[in-house]
C-alpha cells in the first residue's frame, strides 16, 4: 500500500468499483480509479444538497456502465494511453441543453506517433440548439500521450473517450467535461 490512491474501505460498507488488470491480468483498483461508496453519509446541514448530487454522480456512472455492458463494449488501453485538451476545449457549448443521456461517447483510433487517425462516435449528445457534433473539436483539440512519457508505441491502439455533461445549477450555466466529477 505504498501509493497516493491506496485505500482500504471499512469492513460492510458497499462501494461501485471501477478496477483495472495490470500487466500480470490481476484485478487492482485504489481511490483513484473512480470508486463510490455507495452507502456514504454526508452532512446536509454543512453541505445541503450534496446527498442528491452524489447519487446524480453515481446514476451517471451507472448509466454509462449499463451502456458498456448492453452495447458490448469493452473499453482496452493497452498502451496506458491518457487523452488532454485545452482548456478552452468545450467552452462553446457552456450554457446548451441537451436531451436524453449525459454523457457521449467516441473511439479514437491513435496511431503509434500517438496521432489520432479517426475518431468515430458510438453515442453523441442530442443537443436542444442548434450544436452539432463534436467530433471537428475533438480533432482538433485533443492531444494523446503515453503515461510513460513515450514518444511512440509499438502499435495502433483504440480508445474509447466519454464526455459528461453537467446542467445548470443555481448561478452556473450547464457544461460539458472530459471529466466524470
Amino acid at each position: 500500500m505504498n501509493s497516493s490512491c491506496s485505500f482500504l474501505p471499512d469492513e460492510g460498507s458497499e462501494w461501485l468499483v471501477f478496477a483495472g488488470k495490470n500487466n500480470q491480468g490481476q484485478l487492482g483498483f485504489g481511490s483513484c480509479s473512480g470508486s463510490l461508496q455507495l452507502d456514504r453519509q454526508f452532512d446536509e446541514t454543512r453541505y445541503p444538497g450534496i446527498t442528491e448530487k452524489y447519487i446524480r454522480e453515481i446514476n451517471l456512472k451507472m448509466q454509462v456502465l449499463d451502456f458498456f455492458v448492453s452495447s458490448k463494449l469493452e473499453p482496452k488501453n493497452k498502451a496506458n494511453l491518457e487523452i488532454s485538451s485545452s482548456s478552452n476545449f468545450l467552452s462553446e457549448y457552456k450554457g446548451s441543453e441537451i436531451e436524453g443521456d449525459r454523457f457521449a461517447l467516441y473511439e479514437l483510433s491513435i496511431d503509434t506517433n500517438l496521432s489520432i487517425k479517426e475518431i468515430k462516435p458510438i453515442k453523441e449528445f442530442t443537443f436542444s440548439s442548434s450544436h452539432g457534433s463534436l467530433i471537428p473539436h475533438l480533432k482538433k483539440d485533443l492531444k494523446v500521450w503515453a503515461k510513460d512519457q513515450e514518444k511512440t508505441i509499438a502499435k495502433p491502439q483504440k480508445m474509447i473517450l466519454a464526455i459528461y455533461y453537467y446542467p445548470a445549477e443555481g448561478d452556473y450555466e450547464s457544461f460539458l467535461s472530459l471529466f466524470d466529477l
